[in-house]
C-alpha cells in the first residue's frame, strides 16, 4: 500500500517555524474553506460568538465532552489557539493551562480571559517540547 505520508514522520529542519508562521497568519477558525467566519473585529464578543457557533456546529461532540469533565480537575490544552475550548472548560470549573505555537493566539486568549474575569494559564510553547513534569495534569 502506498501511503501519502510516513506513519512515523521525522521533523524536518525548520518545520516548527513553518507551522508557527502558518498559524500566525491563519488564526484557527477565522476562515472556513477560504471564507471569513466573522465580520467582527478579532477579540470582540461578536468575533468569539461567531467562531464558537461555527466550532460547535461542526464539532458537536466537544461541548458534551467538556460538560462531562469533573470541575476542579486540571487540564492542558495543546494547540489552544484563541481558546474556544479553554474558555468553555474554564467556565465549567476546570483549572486550564493552554499552550499554542503562536504569540498572536496566546495574546488573544489571555485578553479574553482577563476581560471575562476567568483564571487560566496560557503560554507560547511547542507540543514537541513540553515544559511540564509528567502527571502535571488530570
Amino acid at each position: 500500500m502506498k501511503r501519502i505520508e510516513s506513519v512515523d514522520p521525522e521533523n524536518s529542519e525548520g518545520l516548527v517555524d513553518e507551522v508557527k508562521d502558518f498559524w500566525s497568519r491563519n488564526i484557527n477558525a477565522e476562515k472556513l474553506m477560504g471564507r471569513s467566519v466573522t465580520e467582527h473585529p478579532r477579540g470582540s464578543d461578536g468575533y468569539f460568538a461567531d467562531l464558537e457557533q461555527q466550532r460547535y456546529r461542526s464539532h458537536r461532540h466537544l461541548l458534551p465532552w467538556i460538560k462531562a469533565m469533573q470541575p476542579g480537575r486540571s487540564v492542558l490544552e495543546i494547540g489552544c489557539g484563541v481558546g474556544m475550548g479553554s474558555f468553555q472548560m474554564a467556565k465549567h470549573g476546570l483549572d486550564v493551562t493552554g499552550i499554542d505555537l503562536t504569540d498572536v493566539a496566546v495574546a488573544e486568549v489571555r485578553k479574553r480571559f482577563e476581560d471575562n474575569g476567568l483564571a487560566a494559564r496560557f503560554e507560547v510553547g511547542d507540543a514537541g517540547a513540553l515544559a511540564f513534569a509528567d502527571e502535571s495534569f488530570d
